[in-house]
């Protein structure tokens, strides 16, 4: 996929550094929301299906990615034709990103958070 004349530092360090950027800015927001959206009593339940509905939509993305990029029968596919497969994937894969950045920019409400104080210990 890289190539000869590519090195690792070049060609996909830029693109796994912009992805870690990009999820350390998104993942604590949105669980903070998700979370602070459901009564006090229901918070670890909450929490539980937060994490179930994440580890489930990585694991079908992971699967998908791999199904657009090469199907079942990947060995197959000569170098060339992996390196399309490879760029039209990512492509999409960053097309549906943005796709779901657009649909919480206009279905997420704007309210301010419910303020709580600090329980001070006599």
């Amino acid at each position: 996929v890289l190539g000869q004349a590519r090195s690792y530092a070049r060609a996909v360090l830029p693109g796994l550094l912009l992805v870690s950027v990009g999820m350390t800015i998104a993942v604590a927001p949105l669980t903070t929301t998700v979370l602070n959206a459901v009564p006090d009593g229901y918070g670890g339940t909450a929490s539980g299906i937060n994490n179930a509905a994440a580890r489930t939509g990585t694991l079908l993305a992971v699967a998908a990615l791999g199904l657009a990029i090469g199907g079942g029968n990947a060995t197959a596919i000569d170098p060339a034709g992996l390196t399309g497969a490879y760029r039209l994937t990512m492509a999409a894969a960053g097309a549906l990103a943005a796709l779901g950045a657009l649909a919480a920019a206009f279905t997420i409400a704007g309210r301010e958070p419910a303020r709580t104080t600090a329980k001070t210990w006599a």
